[in-house]
């Protein structure tokens, strides 16, 4: 949750049509479990990549879409460009093994 500092985390939810179906797929949900690294991108209005990393990712009680921690400071570019209607992806890896896993959304929605 935003915690009201400068710079402090703002929260932004990946849509769900696109990027997380955990009933086809009930191992990304245990995948999004324990130690991770957690990466951010999106094109911006340039057209340009922008990535931030993030610091977390909590999975709805419903299952059906994800809530995707950032800085808003680190953040600020992906952050702009989620609010222009960028696709978003979330790449997750586990940094002990290098499993990784990627999620992709069209959209995502600012909640903080």
């Amino acid at each position: 949750m935003p915690d009201g500092r400068r710079g402090g985390p703002t929260l932004g939810t990946v849509a769900p049509a696109d990027a997380y179906a955990p009933d086809s797929h009930p191992e990304q949900t245990a995948f999004l479990q324990g130690p991770l690294s957690l990466n951010v991108g999106a094109v911006g209005r340039d057209g340009w990549p922008c990535v931030c990393r993030a610091q977390g990712v909590v999975v709805a009680r419903d299952r059906r879409s994800l809530t995707v921690l950032l800085s808003a400071s680190h953040g600020r570019a992906v952050l702009e460009a989620l609010d222009t209607g960028s696709a978003i992806t979330l790449v997750v890896s586990r940094p002990a093994t290098h499993a990784t896993l990627q999620l992709k959304a069209t959209r995502a929605v600012r909640v903080g």
